[in-house]
């Protein structure tokens, strides 16, 4: 089924391709069942970074969200964001779509660092300015580094030195 969709069956696919793998590693078959779970694991990819890329757009909208005992707003739809992405980059670490999954975590963090109360700022923008070194380390010469670049820059005037 298309990413949108329901994935039961990919992961099933999933599940049987490395079965066979682990039951016939030298067959002649093992190199395609290898790239069909890569294809399969980046379907699985694309639908966790559509559901992340959907709670960066709604961003500070809170209707999704409950009341604390205290009256406090819980959730927050740049943190299920940075969530979601952080386990899409550690569960399919080799994934292609590797970049774009990290300039939302990166675009992520720094929204969340903005939109926080005083006393979170700086420590959320100081994890924004970590994950622009990280970004910059692993994609030097990314689409997106114009982005980035602007980024590091807003974020460091919130950071004490």
């Amino acid at each position: 089924p298309e990413p949108r969709l329901d994935q039961t069956g990919t992961f099933e696919a999933v599940t049987e391709y490395q079965s066979f793998l682990e039951n016939y590693p030298t067959s002649r078959f093992a190199d395609d069942a290898s790239q069909a779970i890569f294809d399969l694991q980046d379907k699985l990819v694309e639908k966790d970074y559509l559901t992340a890329k959907i709670y960066y757009d709604l961003g500070t909208y809170t209707g999704n969200a409950s009341m604390t005992s205290d009256g406090r707003i819980n959730g927050n739809n740049f943190l299920a964001c940075i969530t979601t992405a952080e386990n899409i980059l550690k569960d399919y670490p080799y994934t292609s779509m590797r970049e774009d999954v990290s300039i939302l975590l990166l675009r992520a963090k720094y929204k969340l660092g903005v939109e926080s109360v005083l006393e979170k700022i700086e420590e959320r923008m100081r994890e924004t300015i970590d994950e622009y070194y990280a970004f910059k380390n692993e994609f030097p010469e990314s689409k997106y580094m114009k982005e980035v670049e602007k980024i590091y820059k807003e974020a460091s005037k919130y950071v004490k030195e």
